[in-house]
């Protein structure tokens, strides 16, 4: 039995949440096909077809979940970083009946008779002795571990530590504009664009640590914004209530649910030192 493996941040993956429910359906039964078939990810249009709608199809070929292939079919990129092959299946497969085969050999080349009184001396068999202490097995696919997806799963709890403060002091130091309507929904936007703007900060938390990396970010965001000889081009406006430039905004704040925000770039930001100067 082969198994179809998504990472468990699958849902809350940006393309999955553009791509809707419908369609990201269609992918999970797409990719128990290609597993049960050994097709390394490829799915045939007569397949695809019959599992699924146009509509939805076209979704996901939209956000990159699917490609359309050359030879009649759709192909499913991201399927052998995190599935095994079929050259890799084949051999486990191949092992495991060449390891069967030998334990029957071994069996059958045994002369003695195995019975029950022959492979037990009561005089030696204790209580400890008949438990086994190991965890039970069960049926559990072999999970490859592929790099997460870029700025959608924390480095460790230190990196949301420094964020939160970060977020906070951005908060503080140079409020929006507009006065955000849910100041939670706010510091959520601020947290995910920090993380995608600052993607060494699992490297400067473990090189100056919690303090210093939040110094640092600081510096970047508010006490020293000019050092930056070529700032990114914005894509979001980061004085936006809704998503503080990270171009996503909450929807349900009580279970963590986001969508994309449609506000537009609002061209220059001004920093906080031109604001002074001008103030």
């Amino acid at each position: 039995m082969t198994w179809f493996k998504i990472d468990d941040d699958f849902f809350f993956h940006p393309k999955v949440i553009a791509a809707g429910n419908s369609a990201i359906g269609l992918f999970v039964r797409c990719g128990s096909w290609a597993s049960n078939h050994l097709t390394d990810g490829f799915i045939p249009d007569k397949v695809i077809e019959m599992f699924g709608t146009d509509t939805d199809i076209t979704r996901l070929v939209e956000v990159g979940l699917l490609e359309e292939a050359d030879n009649d079919g759709y192909f499913m990129p991201a399927f052998l970083d995190y599935n095994p092959s079929a050259d890799e299946v084949k051999a486990t497969r191949a092992a495991s009946a060449e390891r069967q085969r030998q334990s029957r050999t071994r069996r059958n080349d045994d002369p003695e008779p195995v019975t029950r009184e022959s492979r037990v001396s009561h005089n030696d068999v204790t209580r400890d002795s008949r438990v086994s202490h190991s965890a039970p097995t069960r049926p559990d696919p072999t999970r490859k571990t592929p790099p997460p997806p870029d700025n959608t799963r924390p480095v460790d709890k230190s990196v949301d530590e420094v964020v939160e403060v970060v977020a906070k002091t951005i908060m503080s130091e140079s409020p929006p504009e507009s006065p955000p309507r849910n100041i939670g929904n706010y510091l959520a936007g601020v947290r995910r664009r920090l993380k995608a703007d600052h993607p060494d900060l699992g490297a400067l938390v473990t090189q100056l640590g919690a303090e210093g990396a939040a110094a640092a970010i600081v510096a970047r965001e508010i006490t020293q914004p000019d050092l930056d000889p070529k700032p990114p081009e914005p894509q979001h406006d980061r004085d936006c209530p809704e998503c503080a430039g990270s171009g996503w905004r909450t929807i349900d704040h009580d279970h963590n649910i986001v969508g994309p925000c449609d506000c537009e770039p609002s061209g220059h930001v001004a920093t906080v030192t031109e604001l002074r100067r001008t103030s």
